[in-house]
């Protein structure tokens, strides 16, 4: 977190990604969930904040780069 806070990060967005990280792994590889496939244990409202989570990242850094380019 020091390097967000020497670029500016807002504190929200490590919070975002955290949001995220939690659904990397497990919805990636078939053995990820022990208690069966993501589509038996997420739900729709969990995929639907993960969207919203991550198009705010997007946003955000597509943000970023239109301020260095």
């Amino acid at each position: 977190m020091k390097l967000g806070v020497q670029i500016g990060l807002s504190k929200q967005l490590p919070e975002e990604c955290a949001i995220l990280d939690q659904f990397y792994i497990p919805t990636r590889y078939p053995n990820g969930l022990p208690d069966g496939s993501p589509f038996e244990v997420y739900t729709r409202a969990q995929a639907e904040e993960a969207l919203r989570t991550a198009e705010k990242i997007l946003r955000y850094a597509r943000g970023q780069l239109d301020e260095i380019s």
